[in-house]
């Protein structure tokens, strides 16, 4: 008897587990709701959604709506700043950028002091579109806050600032190897592309003589 039973319940394992074909019967979504990560991911497709068609009217999507902002409130720092402030790749943000320009609602500037280097600042006409763009977003803020409740509103943007925080800090569960790897996995612009050409040009050569120790390398050779 006692052997028979393991059999029942992996039996009944089995049969739980079974595929319900043609049934119209909700799909279960298991353990996921439960997931931080996937309640977040929800959300975010939701809210952006929503974001995408009140922005219609502007034809502006997320990450220019932010681009524009930070340049509003930070004219004439670099791109690389604005990129590292949104977690931006800074080649997404030149593609971004580029169409903004195009528009006629920023303007780069080369920097003297860095000629490689542009500083952004928005045109009369950014400016102009990014004050409907912030009376579109207060009405759209509004209405969450009404749907949560001022406090919960409020507590949601603490606790996901929180979880940012937290996130942020080294993980014990990614090895600082894990880390590097990731790191040197991504795509290299042409600079450090070319950049890293020049170091290992430089490597394969060796060491550069010393001023003045050519010559009498050269001297010593002849001589022997």
């Amino acid at each position: 008897m006692a052997t028979n039973a393991p059999r029942r319940k992996r039996a009944g394992l089995s049969a739980a587990k079974e595929p319900r074909i043609g049934t119209d019967a909700p799909l279960s979504l298991g353990p996921l709701p439960h997931y931080t990560g996937y309640v977040l991911r929800r959300a975010q497709l939701a809210l952006f959604e929503q974001f995408i068609t009140v922005f219609k009217q502007l034809d502006l999507r997320p990450a220019q709506f932010s681009v524009l902002l930070l340049v509003d409130a930070n004219p004439g720092r670099r791109q690389a700043e604005i990129a590292a402030a949104l977690s931006i790749r800074q080649a997404n943000l030149v593609g971004l950028i580029d169409g903004l320009d195009r528009r006629g609602l920023t303007r780069r500037k080369r920097l003297a002091a860095d000629r490689r280097a542009y500083a952004l600042t928005l045109t009369a006409k950014g400016a102009a579109l990014l004050k409907k763009a912030c009376a579109l977003q207060a009405q759209f803020e509004e209405r969450l806050e009404s749907e949560l409740g001022t406090s919960e509103h409020k507590r949601l943007i603490a606790n996901l600032t929180k979880l940012h925080r937290v996130l942020t800090i080294p993980s014990p569960y990614v090895s600082k190897s894990a880390a590097r790897s990731r790191l040197s996995s991504r795509p290299k612009t042409p600079v450090r592309a070319r950049a890293q050409s020049l170091k290992n040009d430089s490597l394969a050569s060796g060491p550069k003589p010393r001023r003045g120790q050519a010559g009498g390398l050269a001297k010593t050779g002849s001589s022997g």
